[in-house]
């Protein structure tokens, strides 16, 4: 999965957003003009963060609570068969 286009919004959001924090602490004229793109930098990385995430197969496999499974069935290859039994009652 390829984080990189949604932290190139992300990234740059925190920074204008921090220095538009730091004028307007100041009482700099015209600081909001730097808290408005940074905030809109924010929610469209994390947006687009959310969706990247969210269209992983692996990240369906998360939230169906298969993946546990599986890894719970993979450690008890080494533990022993607690953990199997409670994999199987997972699925």
């Amino acid at each position: 999965m390829k984080l990189k286009p949604a932290l190139i919004f992300i990234v740059p959001g925190f920074c204008i957003d921090f220095v538009g924090a730091l004028l307007k602490i100041q009482h700099a004229p015209n600081a909001d003009i730097l808290l408005i793109p940074g905030t809109i930098l924010k929610v469209a990385g994390t947006i687009l963060l959310l969706y990247k995430i969210l269209t992983q197969s692996k990240a369906k496999n998360l939230f169906s609570g298969r993946a546990q499974a599986d890894a719970c069935a993979k450690f008890a290859l080494t533990v022993g068969d607690a953990c199997a039994t409670r994999g199987r009652r997972l699925r």
